[in-house]
């Protein structure tokens, strides 16, 4: 399994390896943002793909031999037949299962040991888990919320998923968050700073990490100065400024 110490550096050389291969069209040089997802995905039999807009991620799964086979859902047949389009062009599309309907509802159980959702809101992707726990209960989640990621953080925890670790991405002058999480069944401890801030700090913590919580500093402290102007609780703000200064200096 990957672990998140070494992670830039595995990224780094992944992205020189795909450059390097996109000259003899193999691969395509994926964005920063689908390249650390890909990235945390662990070889496996099956890779899900849930929402695979340009079916990006599954083929370069199999092109690169992280996965045997692949599943590519959308709710939408335009993006799946982009995405068929995609793996035809590459010569991976009798590994990669296209697959037409909502979230995990056409994945059979256990069907998949990795499954990616990501590039929609955390509301969203709780709402695809939530109808279809029992299919993923022995599946790698690598989930990446656009935004409602403090949602998407407290019902992982409340219905039984752990959150091994976060990574925090920049791109594009956007920051992307990341998570990591296994279905457990069972009490998972955490906190209310682990739900608004998340727990990537506690794995790896440099320039990315900081500039991300300085970022996020400053849309709480706005929101919470415009909550007072209007006479509007802020608490919520309060708390999320109040754990950010306790792991940095700001």
């Amino acid at each position: 399994m990957l672990s998140p110490h070494n992670f830039d550096l595995i990224l780094l050389l992944t992205k020189f390896i795909m450059f390097i291969d996109s000259f003899k069209g193999r691969v395509i040089v994926l964005s920063k943002r689908l390249s650390a997802i890909f990235e945390l995905i662990d070889n496996c039999y099956c890779l899900g793909d849930i929402g695979t807009d340009h079916g990006y991620i599954p083929v370069q799964a199999i092109l690169t031999k992280k996965a045997q086979k692949a599943i590519a859902t959308d709710l939408n047949i335009k993006p799946l037949n982009k995405a068929r389009e995609y793996a035809i062009k590459k010569g991976v599309a009798d590994k990669i299962e296209f697959r037409l309907g909502n979230g995990i509802e056409i994945i059979e159980k256990d069907e998949c040991q990795n499954m990616v959702i990501a590039g929609m809101g955390g509301s969203l992707i709780k709402d695809i888990l939530k109808d279809s726990i029992n299919k993923i209960v022995n599946t790698k989640l690598i989930l990446q919320p656009m935004k409602d990621i403090k949602e998407l953080r407290e019902w992982l925890y409340k219905n039984g998923f752990s959150i091994d670790y976060e990574v925090v991405i920049e791109d594009s002058n956007k920051f992307y968050i990341i998570i990591i999480a296994n279905f457990k069944n069972a009490f998972i401890n955490y906190s209310q700073k682990d739900i608004d801030i998340g727990t990537f700090y506690k794995y790896k913590f440099g320039d990315i990490e900081k500039e991300y919580l300085k970022y996020l500093y400053k849309i709480n402290l706005n929101i919470m100065n415009n909550k007072k102007l209007n006479n509007i609780d802020y608490k919520e703000q309060e708390n999320v400024i109040m754990y950010i200064k306790e792991v940095i200096n700001i």
